[in-house]
């Protein structure tokens, strides 16, 4: 499966799971249920996985977290992903 058949299966799935993730509080101040649950901050982006995010390098779709890394299918390029730190991830 090419990476544009990928995101855009992620895309289609999307748009029926509601999205139940703290909005607007910066990841690291957040207390979230997956914080608690599996005791590590990067938790924090588990809900958002399918789901638009902010990058450093403009908005995607994050497809995968890490505790060191992520991966993001940006917008702007979907031809290839990109990694960042969780700590970079932010919520659209």
């Amino acid at each position: 499966m090419s990476v544009k058949a990928l995101a855009l299966s992620v895309l289609e799935k999307q748009r029926s799971v509601p999205n139940t993730h703290t909005q607007g509080t910066p990841l690291g101040q957040q207390n979230s249920a997956a914080d608690n649950r599996f005791g590590q901050p990067h938790a924090d982006l588990f809900p958002l996985l399918g789901r638009k995010v902010r990058t450093p390098k403009g908005p995607g779709t994050l497809l995968q977290v890490f505790a060191d890394r992520t991966t993001v299918l940006l917008d702007a390029d979907l031809e290839k992903c990109s990694w960042f730190r969780p700590e970079e991830i932010g919520e659209i």
